[in-house]
């Protein structure tokens, strides 16, 4: 579900009447912070009804950041290492299910159950795997791809030669 409204927020904000109804609510300087701290609030309570409002959260922050750069957390989106997350953000985007479900239940039994102790584990361990996946086997596709993806340059025909050949 949060992919899905990633996919619809992103669809919103490309039309012109979207981006106009949104802009209002997500555009504002401040309102990247403070949909964050909204949603850092939002993890307090354990219910899973509130699951879904930070979902919804997460797709304001994000649309808040895309809005407008420069946004109040553009500075620690420009920090080095929070550069590196989005560099390896789709090996993230893969993996971060299978190391929940190897690292959820190593901190349950340690006795680690709370959300906000565990999302920095979470994030600090998708991401160590995530940069793994990143240097040693997304990279030689990408370099692959550069191979194969340059254009030849073709040369402009002088409009003499083009008056010449008719």
């Amino acid at each position: 579900m949060p992919i899905c409204l990633g996919a619809i927020l992103a669809q919103i904000l490309h039309s012109e009447k979207g981006f106009r109804i949104l802009r209002p609510i997500l555009g504002r300087k401040w309102a990247a912070a403070l949909w964050l701290l909204l949603l850092m609030a939002s993890l307090v309570p354990q219910q899973p009804f509130w699951q879904m409002i930070q979902w919804f959260l997460v797709a304001a922050v994000v649309g808040s950041c895309v809005i407008r750069e420069d946004n109040t957390l553009a500075p620690f989106l420009r920090f080095r290492p929070l550069a590196y997350i989005g560099l390896v953000s789709y090996g993230m985007y893969l993996l971060n299910t299978l190391v929940l479900d190897v690292v959820n239940p190593v901190m349950n039994r340690i006795g680690l159950r709370h959300p906000l102790l565990k999302f920095p584990v979470f994030v600090a361990v998708t991401v160590l795997v995530a940069g793994i996946s990143y240097r040693f086997f997304e990279t030689p596709f990408l370099r692959l791809k550069e191979r194969f993806s340059k254009v030849r340059e073709v040369q402009p025909v002088s409009k003499v030669a083009l008056v010449a050949n008719s």
